[in-house]
């Protein structure tokens, strides 16, 4: 990948598509991209083929020089990590977060009567 850079980053978006040995290792390659666009792309492309075993190439990235490349890099960190905990384990425990903060609350609205009352009126 030696073109322009927004070529580059263009293609590495496109690799995230074409998951063999050939474009795995492209992808790894622009890693280290001395054009911030195409690190992010490349970050962005691995973290979409959803294999768990990447989160390895992705953690160097993690203290990247540029804010998009990191900020990319820990999505696609989180992401592979969703995906390694399993999709089920990680909407539970969402779930159980969000009826804790709701304790209280039917339907979302306050039960106690006085609460419930419009402010306006008497």
């Amino acid at each position: 990948m030696r073109a322009y850079p927004a070529g580059r980053a263009t293609v590495a978006l496109l690799f995230a598509q074409e998951r063999n040995a050939g474009t795995l290792q492209a992808l790894r390659d622009a890693l280290s991209d001395k054009d911030w666009s195409v690190r992010a792309a490349a970050v962005h492309s691995l973290a979409l083929w959803n294999d768990p075993s990447l989160q390895e190439d992705i953690v160097p990235l993690l203290d990247d020089k540029k804010e998009g490349v990191r900020l990319r890099a820990a999505a696609g960190y989180l992401r592979l990590e969703l995906i390694k905990g399993g999709v089920e384990k990680a909407v539970l425990e969402a779930e159980t977060n969000f009826s804790s903060r709701r304790r209280g609350h039917r339907d979302g609205r306050p039960t106690s009567p006085a609460s419930s009352r419009c402010p306006l009126q008497s």
